[in-house]
């Protein structure tokens, strides 16, 4: 029954921890994980947002808005015991779209260098489609993608979360 995001990430992480032995010398694993949450209350039309690693990006009458999470994974190696990520709170409106996603699109490699896609890029893209439909922005997403990939064989894994109020 805990709705609040830093609150969310700051359990998951004791539990990661608890999970994969990540505790004393003896350490099992080092892996960790990055990711975002958002709590959306349509009543006052307020989002609440923590990220570990991850952003949530709010584009609002044509102007995009990049929300940082905080600098510090899920489990992991560098563990802060008392460490507590930050909530970031908006209002929202009608018309307003908001974004969370994995770094598997902005780390893609590809293009005519075969380079990384690139936050800036990926921004820049939600910003041209953020008026279609979610099903089309679905879409254009998967087609941009799959297009940059080309040939290349895909890093990880992606996921791009869109909710238009």
């Amino acid at each position: 029954k805990i709705t609040q995001p830093a609150e969310i990430l700051r359990l998951l992480r004791l539990a990661v921890k608890a999970a994969l032995k990540q505790e004393g010398k003896e350490k099992d694993a080092n892996d960790g994980m990055d990711l975002s949450i958002c709590v959306i209350d349509t009543k006052s039309n307020e989002i609440e947002f923590a990220g570990a690693f991850r952003p949530l990006v709010i584009i609002k009458n044509g102007s995009l808005e990049k929300i940082e999470g905080d600098k510090s994974p899920i489990g992991g190696g560098h563990f802060t015991e008392d460490y507590e990520y930050k909530t970031h709170k908006r209002k929202i409106g009608k018309g307003d779209t908001l974004y969370m996603y994995s770094d598997g699109f902005v780390d893609q490699f590809g293009g005519p260098q075969g380079k990384k896609f690139m936050g800036k890029k990926l921004h820049q893209l939600l910003l041209e489609i953020q008026h279609l439909s979610m099903t089309e922005q679905n879409f254009h997403l998967l087609e941009v993608f799959e297009k940059w990939e080309g040939n290349l064989e895909q890093v990880d894994d992606v996921l791009v979360i869109g909710v238009k109020c």
